[in-house]
C-alpha cells in the first residue's frame, strides 16, 4: 500500500486559492481531521461556533470508532464556517454538499494548484492525506502525543505515532 504524505503549508495554501467553493471543506478536514464520511454527515447543529470555545461535536453515530467526541476549532476555520453558514440553516442541514466521489474533483484542484499526487518518495496526497496535514500540524504546534491521538479519535498510540506523524508524513 502506498504511504500518504501531509500537505506543506504553501501547498495547502494553493490548493485553497485554487478551490474557493471547496474551501471550507478542505478548511473543515485539515484543521479537524474529520474523515470524508464524517464530513459527509456534519450538520449544523453538530457546528458550536457561538460558544465560548468554538467546535464541533462529532456525534457517535457519524463516526469511525462510534464513538462522540469534540473538536476544537481553529479561529480560521471558526470564521469560513461563520462565512458560509446560511441565515435560515436548519440544525439538522448537511453542511457540506460532497459529490458521492469527490476524487476526481481534488485531483483537478491539485492539478489546478501544481501540486504532484506522488511525490518524489513515491508517497500520495489525496483527500484522506488532509487528516494526515492535521496530525503534521499537531505535531508542528508541540502538541503532546497523547492529545493528537484523542484529537485524531485513534484508540492506539502508535497509529498516531508512527502513520500519521512518523511513517508516512515528514513533520518539517
Amino acid at each position: 500500500q502506498q504511504r500518504r504524505r501531509a500537505f506543506t503549508d504553501d501547498e495547502f495554501e494553493r490548493l485553497l486559492q485554487v478551490a474557493p467553493a471547496q474551501r471550507p471543506l478542505y478548511l473543515t478536514a485539515a484543521y479537524t481531521g474529520l474523515r470524508l464520511n464524517e464530513l459527509r454527515q456534519l450538520i449544523w447543529a453538530d457546528i458550536h461556533l457561538d460558544h465560548e470555545r468554538p467546535h464541533i461535536i462529532a456525534r457517535a453515530g457519524t463516526t469511525k470508532n462510534r464513538k462522540e467526541a469534540m473538536l476544537p476549532l481553529h479561529s480560521q476555520l471558526a470564521e469560513e464556517l461563520r462565512k458560509i453558514k446560511p441565515e435560515n440553516a436548519s440544525l439538522g442541514e448537511r453542511v457540506f454538499n460532497i459529490l458521492t466521489q469527490p476524487d476526481k474533483q481534488f485531483k483537478r484542484n491539485l492539478e489546478r494548484a501544481g501540486i504532484e499526487p506522488i511525490d518524489a518518495l513515491d508517497r500520495k496526497i489525496d483527500f484522506h492525506a488532509l487528516r494526515y496535514t492535521f496530525a503534521t500540524k499537531l505535531a508542528k504546534e508541540g502538541v503532546a502525543q497523547r492529545m493528537a491521538q484523542e484529537l485524531m479519535r485513534h484508540s492506539d498510540p502508535r497509529l498516531t505515532a508512527m502513520i500519521y506523524v512518523g511513517g508516512g508524513v515528514k513533520v518539517a
